[in-house]
């Protein structure tokens, strides 16, 4: 076996996770993970792999493998719905969430919203999974400024969240006070004569 397959080989743990939080079925995970060994490897042999700069080869090597991972999990689930099959079985599939969620959903992605740009993006590349040196190089900093600005991130966010709450508290007390008033009944006024 060649040196650039067993580099992927030694892979297959990060593949596979990748195509798991990519919502690949646990029966397929094992097939699909072969195609992005099979894939990797032939970018490999053809030489058109360029790591990314600042990153250690083993490092920009799992990023770059976890990018065709997604890249492959997209391309199997669209492949079933051509198919008519069905990724996920009724008993796994997750239930609707509720309002209460959607509700809480929402105000974090309006707090996500008012945040800046590279806070957005350092905030969203660690919920995807992504290491700090992925996230360092995503940004173009080193790692410890990686570690700050994420640090950074999570404080603002929720401080965000916090404000929004806050104001949808206000609204909410502003609707109630206002449907208070509507119910009421009109205040009758004597007039007295002199």
């Amino acid at each position: 076996m060649d040196d650039d397959f067993q580099a992927v080989w030694k892979e297959r743990g990060v593949i596979r996770a990748a195509l798991q939080r990519s919502g690949v079925a646990v029966h397929d995970i094992e097939d699909v993970a072969q195609e992005v060994c099979l894939g990797a490897w032939r970018v490999l042999q053809g030489g058109r792999f360029a790591p990314v700069a600042g990153l250690r080869p083993g490092a920009a090597l799992r990023c770059w493998l976890r990018g065709i991972a997604r890249r492959q999990a997209r391309d199997h689930r669209r492949r079933s719905a051509r198919r008519g099959v069905e990724l996920l079985p009724d008993d796994l599939a997750e239930p609707t969430p509720g309002a209460d969620v959607r509700l809480e959903r929402r105000a974090e992605v309006a707090a996500l919203g008012e945040l800046a740009a590279v806070q957005q993006l350092v905030l969203v590349a660690a919920a995807e999974g992504r290491s700090i040196e992925e996230i360092a190089a995503m940004t173009g900093v080193a790692p410890k400024t990686a570690w700050a600005r994420l640090r950074e991130a999570r404080s603002a966010a929720a401080a965000a969240l916090t404000r929004h709450r806050a104001r949808e508290r206000f609204a909410e007390g502003r609707v109630r006070l206002a449907l208070d008033a509507s119910v009421r009944p009109p205040r009758v006024v004597r007039q007295t004569t002199r």
